[in-house]
Parts: C-alpha cells; sequence; structure tokens
C-alpha cells in the first residue's frame, strides 16, 4: 500500500506540499499539484482519515447520542443528521442509552472516539450532569432540552405548551372527559408535555380523573397495553391523548378492534408529526414540535463551531397542532 513519503518522492516534492494538496490548505504552486496528484492516480494512494486529523486536528466525525435508534421518531433523526452533516462532507457515529446510566456510558464511549462535536438527545441525564458533561466537552448541541446556563446550545419545542395545545384541540371540539396515555414520566417530555395538557384542562374548569390516566413508554406495543387498560376499566370517555404518535398507531386499531368508531365514538390526538400520521385510518390529528428542524438545526450549530461552516442557526421552535380526521 503505498504511502504519503511513496507519493511525494513520485512527485518529487517533499511530504509538507503533498499534505498541503491533499487538504486543500496552504500554497502549493500549479506545477508540483500537478505532480502530486498524477503521482496519487499512479500509485492509487488514499490518504488516511487519521493522518489528515493529524494536520487538521478534525476527524470530520459528529458523535450522535439518541436513547434509541428503533421506530420511526428516532429513524427520522437519524436521516435528517446524516442529510445535514453528509451535505458538508461530514459524518456521524451513534451511540445509544436508556436511563441515566447508560446516557452517560454512551457518552463517554463517543468522547472516547474523539468525535470533533456532540449532538445529545437526552431524556434522562439530569440538567446539572449536562453541565458537568458539557464542561468537559463544549462542543455540543443538545435536542429535546433547555438547560439553564448553556441555553445557546439547546435546540428543542416547548412542550409544555404541545400539552397545552393538544388539550385545547380536544377542548374546542366539545370533549370534557378525556382519557390520557403519557409517556414514561420519568423522562423531562413526557412530564412537560402532560404538565401542558392537564394545566389547559384546569384552566377550562376541566379536571383528569385519575383512573382515566395510564402510563406508557413510547413504544408501540406500550400503547397497545395502556388502551387496554383503559378499555377494561369501563369508564365514560370520548377522547384519549397519546403523548407520542407510536402510542396513538395501535391505540386506533385496538379501538377499531373493539368497534369504537373515530372520531364519532371517539376522538384520538397523538404527538410528534411522523409521515405515518397522514396515511392512518381515520389520518391522525397530532402535535408537530418541529423535530425536523430542531435536529437541521442543531447540527447547522455543530457545523459552524466545529468546522466554521456558516450557515444560519435557529433556535426557536413554536410547537402546532396538525388537524385531520380523528378528532
Amino acid at each position: 500500500m503505498a504511502t504519503i513519503r511513496d507519493v511525494a518522492k513520485l512527485a518529487g516534492v517533499g511530504i509538507g506540499t503533498v499534505s498541503r494538496t491533499i487538504s486543500g490548505k496552504g500554497s502549493v504552486s500549479e506545477d508540483k499539484r500537478r505532480r502530486v496528484e498524477d503521482a496519487i492516480r499512479k500509485l492509487s494512494f488514499r490518504p488516511s482519515s487519521i493522518a489528515q486529523s493529524l494536520s487538521t486536528k478534525e476527524l470530520g466525525i459528529v458523535g450522535l447520542l439518541l436513547p434509541s435508534i428503533g421506530g420511526a421518531y428516532y429513524e427520522l433523526i437519524l436521516k435528517i443528521a446524516e442529510d445535514e452533516l453528509r451535505a458538508q462532507g461530514k459524518y456521524f457515529v451513534v451511540a445509544t442509552g436508556s436511563g441515566m446510566a447508560q446516557e452517560e456510558e454512551g457518552f463517554n464511549f463517543l468522547l472516547a472516539r474523539d468525535c470533533d462535536g456532540m449532538l445529545i438527545f437526552s431524556g434522562e441525564i439530569s440538567e446539572r450532569r449536562l453541565i458537568e458533561l458539557e464542561s468537559r466537552f463544549p462542543s455540543v448541541a443538545i435536542m429535546n432540552r433547555v438547560v439553564p446556563t448553556i441555553e445557546e446550545k439547546c435546540f428543542a419545542a416547548d412542550h409544555i405548551e404541545g400539552g397545552r395545545l393538544a388539550a385545547r384541540t380536544l377542548l374546542e371540539a366539545g370533549h370534557r372527559d378525556i382519557a390520557v396515555i403519557t409517556g414514561p414520566m420519568h423522562r423531562l417530555d413526557a412530564r412537560q408535555r402532560h404538565e401542558g395538557f392537564i394545566e389547559e384542562l384546569a384552566a377550562a374548569g376541566v379536571r383528569l380523573a385519575e383512573d382515566l390516566i395510564v402510563e406508557g413508554d413510547y413504544t408501540t406495543l406500550g400503547g397497545q397495553r395502556c388502551c387496554d387498560i383503559l378499555l377494561e376499566r369501563h369508564r365514560s370517555f370520548s377522547a384519549i391523548f397519546c403523548a407520542n404518535a407510536a402510542m396513538a398507531v395501535p391505540t386506533l386499531s385496538r379501538l377499531f378492534q373493539r368497534g369504537i368508531h373515530v372520531p364519532s365514538d371517539m376522538a384520538v390526538i397523538g404527538y410528534d408529526e411522523l409521515d405515518f400520521c397522514a396515511v392512518l385510518a381515520p389520518p391522525l390529528t397530532t402535535v408537530d414540535t418541529a423535530v425536523v428542524e430542531i435536529v437541521r438545526n442543531a447540527c447547522r450549530y455543530l457545523l459552524k463551531t466545529c468546522y466554521g461552516i456558516e450557515l444560519e442557526v435557529q433556535r426557536q421552535f413554536q410547537p402546532r397542532v396538525i388537524r385531520r380526521e380523528s378528532v
């Protein structure tokens, strides 16, 4: 396998000239550049990314920490991150972790990979710990939450407002007896959207009955289990708020299997806008939390911070309701 020394020898130039030609940084005469490029072709030389990083101090790799890589929501995050980074010639490496300990393990794994920057989608690491981690590795962009003192590195929708919007949508449709399938309540985003939902109902003089609240886990199977629990309690209610889209899918399916028609017998509203929401039967009304723009702008922030690429970065994202036939 040819080395950079072999290229320099064949081209009749120094190693530094070869390095500057490959990186595109620094001054190289046209004649020497042509000789180096000819030598690279003749020797089928492939520059080592590690060798290049020694001179540029960059690997061109960003770390991405996610709770999971399963399900349409995280698949969307992966796709948007790849599109944004690849457009600038950068790549990412992924670590996953569910729970505070595993998330920290994932962070340390990415840290050991010498990533230039890190995208963090954390549901469970405490604010204090995130601030400590940021002090160890400042080149981070935090998605899905806002952490005090490092707000400029955070990209998130207002989940409390998202919960309020979901409640307002059901109230405006005339619903008062409402059931809720929450997200896992040890996660901040789940608590926030539930808090907003309850606050909006209370402002309208509506109290959410405790036995009409079931804690889910953001998964499809979890949504099915929670819908079964609600139906088996034989309580009267006319609407269900599912705290994410993945749990709304089996809810619609279970209601259909029980002969409960949506929306004439039961309204269903989900949370997070994913491609399949529009093609369900019936199409799902949902709260769009702008996850595409959140991930896109978090990536652009790191591209700007780590590589000096001038890109416009937005930090304000407002949730909105996308109304379809399920309500």
